[in-house]
């Protein structure tokens, strides 16, 4: 019908009887195509000679029930009861226990060479099953860079260095919190002075010098602000009269571990720093026959610095307010020449309080004064220098990778590594020269590549990762070569990449040729550091690897006691493993959701990410109160899984938002459709006993069904679609107008003006319906952030919350 010419009535009158005849003999083809179609057995297709039509056929027809089950797989188990664990809270007096640096343990070894002082470990039996509380007024610490220079009280509750260190300019206490001036021992006008007096000494600014080590480290002041010199510092000291002066330095957002040089290696590989450092450190280099010399000369790299200041540096000078004899000092000194000579090592310079010497690049000269200088003899080749856990010190020299003797002495053993940056993306010399077959520089730099990538989709689970300032410290529980901390390279962060002895490649050389600073650990151990170390764990088939080697809940318990509150984790592994992971967590009372990997949600491999509430102990006064019960005060999670920060007092913008949530992803079931999402929880809630029971494949399978209804319910209500149904229902509804206008004039029998004005008007309902359920979705989901923010505290139990705990899509 042409709407824009006149037509005389009769032929209107003519379409409309052909329109309307098309139109019934359309309906009349489809209602007979259905009666033909609904005949089970088509009797025309069957020729019997006797007896009823079907009566053969019919005794064909089996009256069983058909089948449809799979009988060649096997049958699930049997349900197996899931039992609930829970965790209790640990006393308010172990808030700063160190398992494997128990004062009274270690009483019970040998005082010779500090054996007392270094890691000692409990039996399984001795290990505690609890959750270690925070102190009563923890706050979240100051952001970096502020936070190199001040720190709570509340947080490092010990004010011991602040009489025992005052003149040196260690820490200062005031009102509330710690301020850090950055002195020393020898340095108290302040660390950045004496960096730049040993930067006239040596080059530290032309990247060739990246990983330091700081042995006795006090507050780690010099780690600190080697931090813009963009050199990572690895400060140690052992748990002693010092009291937290790790902790404090971990507080600063500094690297920072309890060691002590005693009888066993430290726990590194060979040739992994540029630069070694003693500042009044009170380590006998020269006795012992210079065996912790040479434990230095092991980790150094060809061409790296040995710093000493303090004494016996400049005793002709300083003997005075030492306390010493100068002879004593002289002879010490004189030790100490003597053990470098022996390591061929070179005395760069002396001057005022400083010392430096340099190792050797290679060992060719070395060996050959090996004829004149009987001791120390090379340790022997089947003494593998990259094997630091509980491996005793040997007094004897390292040897360095072989090089041809025609080469230069500055020939670097091993392979010169890269100047930073480029040394963190470029192959390293142990892949390189293949002492790590299994790596080819093909594998290192799709890995690299790899993990860029993870980094970038760890950051769409938990938006803290890319909030700059909001982690500090970060911990890689598998490391493997460092891909994960490689990624985070331009984050204000520094990562602890962790081998574990159990991994079948030593891979924490290559690590440290990239730049990166790491430890070798057991798991099935606690780590040598203060509990609330880190703000971000990530752990990489952990669990996987020690699945037949210790429990899990083990683990976990290590775990919540080095995070901190309010801290993120991200456990990557197979989904079975997650699953058990998962129930395991909810007894330490963190909040967490399964999500998808990264490439596709068939891959078995998933990743559970999670938050550690806020809870610390109580105030003494209420404690005392309750006959010395502990109670303990809890900030938890709402409803939608938003974690509430854990608010300070300080007036600075870092520490106004601080502990911004790691779970403020909203799930899109219960902000968009609050009524759906209630009744979903209480049909949970009612059949959580019958899910427990069932095989985790199963339970796998349900929420990855629910999953799938979610995302087409998000999908429905997408922007896209919305705008699509509103535009297609607007332009038909301007059609239909420009139908009515031009067909004003018609007259027919049947009132088909009148069926397109009511159709009309239903789209036009239809559009507003669905514009106003946008708006009220989206509406819905701002009330909920806006809520969230304001909100500072809630109390209940974590169990109702953890019954709407689900597997979450990673592609939203």
């Amino acid at each position: 019908m042409n709407l824009f010419t006149r037509t005389s009535p009769r032929d209107k009158k003519s379409n409309l009887y052909y329109i309307t005849l098309i139109g019934l003999l359309c309906i009349a083809s489809y209602l007979l195509g259905i009666w033909r179609t609904s005949s089970v057995i088509p009797r025309a297709a069957f020729d019997y000679s006797s007896g009823p039509p079907c009566e053969k056929f019919s005794k064909t027809i089996s009256t069983r029930d058909l089948d449809f089950n799979a009988h060649h797989n096997p049958h699930d188990p049997p349900p197996v009861k899931a039992v609930a664990v829970s965790f209790p809270s640990c006393g308010a007096k172990l808030s700063e226990h160190t398992p494997c640096e128990d004062a009274k343990r270690s009483l019970k070894f040998p005082r010779k060479r500090l054996e007392y002082r270094q890691r000692h470990c409990p039996e399984r039996e001795e290990v505690l099953k609890c959750r270690i509380p925070a102190p009563y007024g923890y706050k979240t610490p100051f952001r970096w860079p502020e936070s190199r220079d001040v720190a709570w009280f509340a947080n490092v509750p010990h004010t011991e260095l602040t009489v025992e260190k005052k003149n040196q300019n260690w820490v200062r206490y005031e009102n509330d919190r710690f301020w850090f001036p950055g002195g020393g021992t020898m340095f108290p006008s302040g660390a950045d002075a004496y960096i730049d007096d040993i930067g006239r000494l040596i080059d530290l600014s032309d990247g060739s010098i990246r990983t330091a080590i700081d042995t006795g480290c006090g507050v780690a002041s010099f780690g600190a602000y080697l931090l813009s010199r963009n050199i990572t510092t690895m400060s140690f000291a052992p748990r002693d009269t010092h009291e937290a002066q790790v902790q404090f330095a971990l507080e600063r957002g500094v690297p920072a571990m309890i060691g002590i040089m005693a009888t066993i290696r430290l726990p590194y590989p060979s040739r992994a720093f540029d630069l070694a450092h003693c500042s009044r450190c009170l380590i006998p280099w020269g006795q012992n026959g210079g065996v912790y010399l040479m434990e230095v000369d092991r980790v150094l790299r060809p061409g790296g610095y040995w710093i000493l200041s303090g004494p016996p540096i400049n005793w002709q000078n300083r003997w005075k307010g030492w306390e010493r004899t100068m002879d004593d000092l002289n002879a010490e000194q004189t030790q100490i020449e003597q053990v470098a000579r022996s390591l061929c090592w070179k005395k760069v310079v002396q001057r005022d309080d400083l010392a430096i010497w340099q190792k050797p690049f290679n060992h060719v000269h070395c060996k050959k004064t090996r004829q004149v200088l009987k001791k120390p003899k090379f340790c022997r080749h089947d003494q593998d220098p990259d094997m630091a856990w509980y491996t005793k010190m040997d007094s004897c020299l390292t040897p360095l990778p072989e090089v041809d003797e025609a080469e230069d002495l500055k020939t670097v053993a091993g392979g010169k590594v890269e100047k930073w940056p480029a040394r963190l993306n470029a192959v390293p010399p142990r892949i390189n020269t293949g002492d790590l077959k299994e790596i080819t520089p093909e594998g290192f730099l799709g890995d690299t590549k790899l993990w860029k990538q993870r980094v970038s989709y760890y950051k769409t689970l938990d938006y803290q990762l890319g909030e700059t300032g909001r982690y500090r410290n970060i911990l890689d529980m598998n490391a493997y070569v460092g891909g994960f901390a490689a990624a985070l390279a331009d984050e204000p962060v520094w990562v602890m990449n962790v081998v574990p002895v159990e991994a079948k490649l030593n891979t924490l050389g290559v690590i440290y040729e990239r730049g990166l600073i790491g430890t070798y650990q057991n798991w099935c151990e606690a780590m040598s550091t203060y509990p609330r170390t880190y703000d971000f764990i990530h752990a990489d088939s952990v669990f996987t690897l020690y699945q037949d080697k210790c429990e899990p809940e083990d683990i976990l318990l290590e775990m919540d006691r080095i995070l901190r509150p309010g801290g993120g984790v991200i456990i990557r592994d197979d989904v079975d493993v997650l699953i058990k992971v998962k129930e395991l967590t909810k007894g330490l009372q963190w909040e967490g959701r399964i999500a998808d990997h990264e490439k596709s949600p068939h891959e078995r491999v998933k990743i559970y990410y999670a938050v550690k509430q806020y809870w610390t102990v109580t105030a003494p006064e209420e404690e005392d109160k309750k006959h010395s019960y502990p109670i303990f005060h809890h900030r938890v999670c709402s409803d939608t899984l938003k974690m509430h920060p854990v608010y300070s007092s300080s007036s600075s913008p870092a520490t106004n938002d601080v502990s911004s949530p790691l779970l403020n992803r909203v799930l899109p079931s219960r902000s968009s459709q609050p009524l759906r999402g209630a009744a979903s929880r209480l049909l949970r809630r009612a059949s959580s006993r019958g899910m427990m029971l069932r095989e985790s494949s199963v339970r796998v399978r349900e929420t990855a069904a629910e999953q799938i209804e979610e995302r087409q319910s998000e999908w429905a209500y997408s922007k896209p679609v919305i705008v699509l149904d509103v535009v297609w229902n607007l332009a038909f509804v301007l059609v239909t107008v420009g139908v009515l206008w031009f067909s004003s004039e018609e007259n027919p029998r049947v009132p088909l003006r009148f069926w397109i004005a009511v159709y009309n008007l239903q789209c036009l309902l239809h559009v507003v319906c669905v514009i106003s359920e946008y708006r009220r979705r989206h509406g819905y989901d701002q009330l909920n952030q806006d809520s969230d923010s304001g909100l500072t505290s809630s109390e209940g139990s974590s169990e109702d919350e953890s019954d709407g705990l689900e597997i979450e899509s990673g592609t939203r």
